[in-house]
């Protein structure tokens, strides 16, 4: 049987019991090629600094922008 492979997840950072990035965190113990991109409607420089130093690729801003969003993706292919 094949092992399943992750290739991006997309993750809200304010979650109930962890964090997108904890989660991510989690993730990547078993996907380590798995990008990750994270939404927030606190977006800001300092949260989009932990998401890079995290390993993440993008922090979009809700409400998301359809077209922003699209190019994030657009990124892992």
């Amino acid at each position: 049987q094949g092992r399943t492979v992750i290739d991006l997840s997309i993750l809200d950072f304010h979650m109930p019991d962890l964090t997108g990035i904890e989660t991510f965190h989690r993730l990547v113990v078993d996907f380590p090629r798995m990008g990750g991109i994270f939404i927030s409607g606190d977006a800001s420089a300092d949260l989009e600094a932990r998401v890079f130093e995290a390993g993440g690729r993008a922090l979009v801003r809700k409400p998301v922008d359809v077209s922003r969003m699209r190019s994030a993706v657009r990124a892992f292919v």
